[in-house]
């Protein structure tokens, strides 16, 4: 069996040096397309998506949610401003200015279609009047059954729970934040006062973003130092470049099938372009040190032949043990898993496949595009070497 497939490997080296533009035209042509869907990547910042939804506690959670609905409830913290410079401020949260912002700012947010329920204070004020000092306002509270809820132990802080049917998308939650946004400043908080918004979904959209974030940071650094690394082991720029290429079009060929699949980039799948350069690297620094060595004594033929069939089919086997164990987990009643082990499984095939079946094209494409470019500097270096003569001899 490995002298079969090793006889393969050497004919797939024959193929691969005559007809090395084909197979770049190739890769050129299925990067384009698989680029095409990273448009369609999404990120799920619902854990709960990924948590087995055929377990009876989740069924039993769906049909609770059918039956009284699954609203949504975005917390807006209402605070006193430690920080204000300004004398003529509230002191206390019941403060009268505060109230009637509570006010105004409830029944303007009842107003808005997306906004389904409005709890705070403000409903009991907004039934019998604003009170006109701070001890009116204790007074008529302290009759208000259940009031003190909504605030904090030292009343410098109270809340507004505002209800909607957000879904899991982002989009909703994003306008609601912007609708709440645009009220507090139409209802005209007064100075001393400082608001938040939090809750449930604002903290999913939070983690969306910190995803996007740290997807993107960890795969710049990881891409960095292993460049680096390549650079200080290769000590060649030509070298460097050749091993990591193939690693960086891995990464888009699978986060490109990823869209097109719509897979989602979670919290356990968002870590996967960095953990695709540290495993992927290996099989393209054994293909290109190994076909460098072999040049040394050998011809181009014999020493991508030797490079692809030789070291080819080692990582062909120890690739396939790795990808093979990142299926396991695709057994896992974890969704969240599951689209971990497709993910890196997917990320090692094609950084095994690129290695192996693209990357000694590239390999004849730079030597021989490195010899063209001598052989036009030893031309030019002629030229000007003859004109030289022949000025010497007139």
């Amino acid at each position: 069996m490995a002298d079969i497939l090793e006889s393969l490997l050497k004919k797939l080296a024959y193929f691969q040096m005559k007809y090395s533009v084909f197979v770049i035209i190739f890769m050129l042509l299925a990067t384009g397309f698989l680029a095409v869907g990273l448009t369609k990547i999404s990120i799920e910042s619902d854990i709960d998506k990924g948590m087995p939804q055929d377990l009876p506690i989740f069924k039993i959670t769906d049909k609770i949610n059918d039956k009284f609905g699954n609203q949504d409830a975005v917390l807006v913290v209402v605070k006193l401003d430690e920080n204000s410079v300004d004398k003529d401020t509230p002191v206390d949260i019941r403060d009268p200015r505060v109230i009637n912002f509570l006010v105004k700012l409830e029944e303007n947010l009842k107003k808005e279609d997306l906004v389904e329920n409005v709890q705070s204070v403000g409903s009991v004020f907004n039934q019998i009047g604003e009170p006109n000092s701070v001890e009116e306002s204790r007074l008529i509270l302290s009759h208000v059954p259940n009031s003190e809820m909504f605030f904090n132990k030292d009343y410098s802080a109270t809340i507004i729970s505002i209800s909607a049917d957000l879904g899991s998308g982002q989009e909703k939650v994003k306008e609601l934040n912007n609708i709440i946004k645009e009220n507090i400043e139409y209802s005209q908080k007064p100075k001393g006062i400082k608001t938040m918004i939090t809750g449930t979904p604002p903290m999913r959209v939070m983690v969306l973003d910190l995803l996007v974030h740290d997807a993107i940071f960890t795969l710049l650094i990881a891409a960095i130092i292993i460049f680096i690394l390549l650079l200080l082991m290769e000590r060649s720029f030509t070298k460097s470049l050749l091993i990591f290429l193939p690693l960086l079009l891995g990464i888009t060929w699978t986060l490109g099938v990823m869209g097109w699949l719509s897979i989602k980039l979670s919290i356990a799948t968002v870590g996967i372009g960095a953990m695709i350069l540290g495993l992927g690297v290996e099989y393209g620094v054994f293909i290109v040190t190994r076909y460098k060595e072999e040049r040394k004594i050998k011809s181009q033929l014999e020493s991508l032949q030797t490079a692809v069939s030789g070291v080819g089919s080692s990582i062909i086997g120890s690739g396939s043990t790795t990808i093979v164990g990142f299926l396991a987990l695709t057994l896992s009643i974890m969704p969240m898993l599951r689209d971990l082990g497709i993910t890196l499984a997917l990320g090692i095939g094609f950084s095994l496949f690129i290695a192996v079946f693209i990357n000694p094209s590239l390999i004849i494409a730079e030597e021989n595009f490195e010899r063209w470019v001598t052989q036009k500097r030893h031309e030019k270096h002629s030229k000007k070497l003859r004109k030289h003569k022949n000025k010497k001899w007139d």
